[in-house]
C-alpha cells in the first residue's frame, strides 16, 4: 500500500492510470476515474469494519473461556453471552452481592424459560481478582 501517499499527492494535478507493473512499456489499460478515491475510502472502512468484527469475536471468545475457566456453562443455556441478559447477570456475579438464584432472576424475554438451568450454569467459581477485569 505504499503507492497511496503518492496517489493521494498527484491526483489532483495529474490524469492517473492504472498500469501493470509486470510489463514494462506496456499501455495503461484503463485511466482511474475521478471517483476512485471515494472507492479506496469505502475499501478502507469496510476493511476496518471487518477488523473490528473479528476483534469482537476475538473479545467475546476470551470471555468465553475465562468464564468456562471459573466454571460458569452460561454459553450452554444463552446464545449470546453478551446479550441484555447475560451481561446483567454477570454483571452481578462480579459484584458478589446476590446468590445465583437472585441473579437467573435478571433475565428477559423467552430466557426466563431457562431459569432453572440458568442457576445451575451460573453457579461457578469467581475469584476475587476477576472483578479488575
Amino acid at each position: 500500500m505504499c503507492w497511496k501517499p503518492v496517489y493521494n499527492i498527484l491526483e489532483s494535478n495529474f490524469e492517473i492510470f492504472l498500469a501493470n507493473a509486470h510489463s514494462p512499456g506496456a499501455k495503461p489499460t484503463w485511466r482511474m476515474p475521478n471517483g476512485w478515491p471515494n472507492l479506496f475510502a469505502l475499501r478502507d472502512l469496510t476493511r476496518y469494519g471487518t477488523s473490528l468484527i473479528r476483534q469482537k469475536a476475538s473479545e467475546v471468545n476470551r470471555l468465553q473461556k475465562f468464564l468456562e475457566g471459573a466454571n460458569i456453562k452460561l454459553a450452554s443455556v444463552t446464545t449470546d453471552i453478551t446479550g441484555v441478559s447475560a451481561k446483567a447477570m454477570l454483571a452481578e456475579l462480579l459484584t458478589e452481592k446476590k446468590p445465583v438464584a437472585e441473579i437467573a432472576e435478571l433475565t428477559k424475554g423467552r430466557l426466563r424459560n431457562k431459569i432453572p438451568e440458568l442457576r445451575k450454569a451460573l453457579d461457578g467459581h469467581l475469584r476475587p481478582h476477576v472483578a479488575l477485569f
